[in-house]
């Protein structure tokens, strides 16, 4: 099945698990995203008649993901939670908002659960860490240890990329003078080890 969509610039094709799809529109401009149906007809009773427009950075494009619940953006430095029917989450991000990503430096640096939570990659003080935030942008407390999952003190590694595993740990990708490490957090989220480099 071949369908020709009428939605220039798109920059990213997300679909939910109601087998509804999720267009991503970003020209230089102005940026809009989009809600089809399985036949990929315009879905208008979401957001403003079939579409959320999103703030333009300065810089780049804005960040959207389409998680188990929501929709999720992250642009100028604004984080925003829109449901799956496009109306926005007044309430959300009370913690979340302090977190700036840098997304010229790792296009990977948030994740998200099945419950919804949201796992963002930090850098600062010569210190990588990881944060985890509830599905309402509040910091989670019982994540790590004082809210923070550290993984590198001594600004000697990258961080390439980091993903959650089927058993509920998280894989993270180093890099080292032009060496690969694999690190596995269990899901305790204090106990690491490396196996593989």
């Amino acid at each position: 099945m071949e369908a020709e969509l009428p939605y220039p610039n798109c920059a990213k094709i997300m679909k939910d698990s109601f087998d509804n799809f999720y267009i991503y529109s970003a020209s230089q401009v102005q940026e809009i995203v989009y809600k089809l149906d399985s036949n990929f007809n315009l879905i208008n009773t979401f957001g403003d008649n079939g579409k959320i427009i999103i703030d333009k950075p300065l810089l780049g494009n804005s960040y959207v993901q389409v998680t188990t619940n929501s929709i999720f953006v992250y642009s100028q430095n604004k984080y925003r939670k829109y449901d799956l029917n496009g109306d926005i989450d007044l309430n959300f991000g009370n913690d979340i908002k302090n977190i700036k990503i840098n997304f010229s430096i790792n296009n990977s640096q948030i994740i998200f659960d099945s419950q919804d939570r949201i796992y963002c990659l930090n850098h600062g003080n010569s210190v990588v860490w990881i944060s985890r935030f509830l599905s309402n942008g509040i910091l989670d407390t019982s994540f790590g240890m004082q809210s923070k999952l550290i993984i590198d003190s001594s600004s000697q590694f990258f961080i390439v990329d980091f993903d959650l595993m089927d058993d509920n740990s998280m894989l993270i990708i180093e890099k080292q003078a032009g060496q690969f490490h694999a690190i596995k957090v269990l899901s305790k989220w204090q106990n690491r080890y490396k196996f593989c480099r």
